[in-house]
């Protein structure tokens, strides 16, 4: 484990342009320092074809850290996310995911999520969730 430990920190602090078909394996690995840098890494490849299984870690991980580097990794791969997330939006019934969701839409800032954005932010009696919606439609121009 810690052999993949070392080598999964490598694709994802040192390497560039990491390849993908042996990251997505390992996002199942029962190390979560692992799945951590392997969600990062995927960031980096910009690849569409990491998106789905980055919105599998939002959905399923048990870890809050492996989330939030998944997170940062749709950021990274940018426009080609926004409609998988919108669609997993419109469908979330769980808060958490919600906020989730809301964030990485307003740090990508297209404009493609103002109107499914500010239908949570309608629907919602959730101040929490109020905030978050309100703070990602303020960064979409």
């Amino acid at each position: 484990i810690q052999a993949k430990r070392v080598a999964a920190r490598t694709l994802a602090e040192d390497i560039d342009d990491p390849p993908l078909k042996p990251l997505l394996g390992e996002l199942s690995n029962p190390d979560a320092d692992v799945r951590n840098y392997v969600a990062q890494a995927l960031g980096k490849t910009r690849s569409p074809e990491a998106i789905r299984p980055l919105i599998k870690v939002l959905q399923e991980d048990v870890d809050d850290q492996v989330k939030t580097s998944a997170e940062g990794s749709l950021v990274m791969i940018g426009k080609s996310a926004v409609a998988p997330l919108v669609k997993l939006l419109e469908e979330s019934k769980h808060i958490g995911l919600t906020i989730r969701l809301v964030k990485i839409l307003g740090d990508i800032g297209d404009k493609r999520a103002i109107k499914p954005l500010e239908k949570v932010y309608n629907e919602t009696s959730n101040v929490v969730l109020q905030n978050a919606t309100a703070v990602a439609l303020n960064k979409i121009d």
